[in-house]
């Protein structure tokens, strides 16, 4: 196996990994929206921080539920 095949494989585990622990954290929440692609669905900061207020058990202040621009992700 080539170096970049293993390199790419290991991407997608540690991808895998971490979108499971998150959706972990979610679902025991209660939370709604889950993970599906973790480089996609956290672009945005929302989901990030609501998977911060739900792993640290901390409320987060000021999350803007709806970012219309780079700045305000």
């Amino acid at each position: 196996m080539s170096l970049m095949c293993r390199w790419e494989q290991n991407n997608f585990t540690m991808k895998l990994i971490y979108t499971d622990w998150a959706n972990h954290y979610l679902a025991k929440s209660g939370h709604k929206r889950l993970i599906k692609d973790l480089q996609t669905d956290v672009t945005d900061g929302v989901l990030l921080a609501e998977i911060i207020q739900v792993v640290s058990n901390e409320k987060i202040d000021d999350i803007n539920g709806c970012p219309k621009s780079r700045s305000q992700m």
